[in-house]
């Protein structure tokens, strides 16, 4: 009866053992479960602040790229007027310097003229 007695005695703490142990494995399991739930919510808050802080920089490089298309249009839509107004004025000065081409002709025709009528006359008063 000693013997049986010591036997279940010895299984009873090899059982309680084993208990401890397993509820020591299941805390230790708990912590390490609990620590990377930890890890993960840090790995997504941060992996949200980067796709937050990538959509804010492509935000503002949008918004940067559309400015200067912008401002190249206008340098462009200037640069178009610059090259009109430069047309235009090469040929109004094209038109000022035939029209004065006319005006010397004329002018040289009229005076031809009169000297050939003041001649005539001078011619008729002798």
């Amino acid at each position: 009866a000693e013997s049986r007695a010591q036997a279940l005695a010895e299984e009873l703490e090899q059982e309680q053992s084993a208990s401890e142990d397993k509820a020591a494995a299941s805390a230790a399991l708990g912590q390490a479960l609990s620590g990377m739930e930890r890890a993960m919510g840090e790995v997504q808050r941060d992996t949200k602040a980067a796709i937050a802080k990538s959509d804010a920089a492509l935000k503002a490089a949008e918004s940067r790229a559309q400015a200067l298309a912008e401002e190249l249009e206008q340098e462009q839509s200037a640069s178009e007027d610059k090259a009109a107004a430069s047309a235009a004025l090469g040929q109004a000065l094209s038109g000022m310097e035939r029209a004065m081409g006319e005006v010397q002709r004329d002018t040289k025709a009229a005076i031809a003229k009169s000297d050939a009528a003041l001649k005539a006359a001078e011619s008729r008063a002798q």
